[in-house]
């Protein structure tokens, strides 16, 4: 992991000295405010603290990046050492590897570093997941069943969707106070999930949401990000033990003396 001035110019980086004069270097144990954009090797966004990148509908971002609650520099500890339980979100190591780098790096001017997990350790966490979802073609449930879950009142015409992929309606509320409702879906209508694409399924007594599960391809569970290894006719297992799923990012940072940011 190799921090690189960038932009300084020959001078600067012989000289330690950019357009604006000399660089401070970020002292070990100090807190700076820190805004970086890291890329996978297909350069797209996998996570940044920029507020352009968290823009609906913004172009360029990887699969797995996960829009920050608060865009914006976080506040980082130079030097900090890396302790990372095997929970740690992709995110969050993310910022302890950056925040291991910033020590010497140039203070208020942007420089680049590739950030890597270390040598994988023995054990870790691999997870079976359903590659087959069914969803029931209709559900019965009680008038204060349907309360309960709801907080509504039941009736007909009414949706009741649990999942966007096959949506429900209310058909029929009876005097029993029995209330029945009905999913529907087409078939073949292709989906988007955080596993790959996939495709609806009439599974006779449910619907089946099929995922094209691929070996090597990196999924998200919520802070998690893992990588799919295996791959069978109902399942597919991922393995999730290293934080950054062994990928190698290169990071666009600028730290500056610590303000008001985002300490997560």
């Amino acid at each position: 992991m190799k921090a690189t001035p960038k932009s300084l110019g020959i001078a600067g980086l012989i000289l330690g000295l950019g357009a604006a004069g000399p660089a401070s270097a970020i002292e070990a144990g100090s807190a700076v405010a820190v805004s970086f954009t890291c890329r996978m090797t297909d350069g797209t966004v996998a996570a940044s603290t920029e507020p352009s990148w968290s823009q609906e509908g913004v172009k360029g971002l990887a699969p797995i990046f996960l829009k920050p609650a608060k865009p914006g520099p976080v506040t980082l500890t130079a030097g900090a050492t890396v302790r990372l339980n095997p929970e740690a979100g992709f995110e969050e190591a993310v910022q302890a590897y950056l925040a291991a780098e910033l020590p010497a790096a140039p203070l208020g001017q942007p420089w680049t570093v590739t950030i890597e997990d270390p040598p994988r350790s023995a054990g870790g966490q691999v997870i079976k997941l359903a590659r087959v979802r069914k969803r029931p073609k209709e559900e019965r449930m009680t008038a204060d069943e349907y309360n309960r879950r709801t907080g509504k009142t039941p009736a007909v015409g009414a949706s009741h969707t649990i999942d966007p992929a096959v949506p429900g309606t209310i058909t029929a509320v009876g005097q029993d106070g029995q209330v029945t409702i009905v999913y529907t879906a087409a078939p073949g209508t292709p989906l988007t999930t955080p596993f790959g694409p996939a495709v609806i399924r009439d599974g006779g007594q449910t619907w089946e949401i099929v995922i094209d599960a691929q070996p090597g391809r990196l999924v998200r569970v919520g802070p998690l990000v893992g990588r799919i290894t295996e791959t069978a006719e109902e399942t597919f297992t991922a393995d999730f033990s290293q934080p950054l799923a062994g990928e190698a990012l290169t990071c666009e940072v600028t730290a500056q003396p610590e303000r008001k940011a985002n300490s997560e």
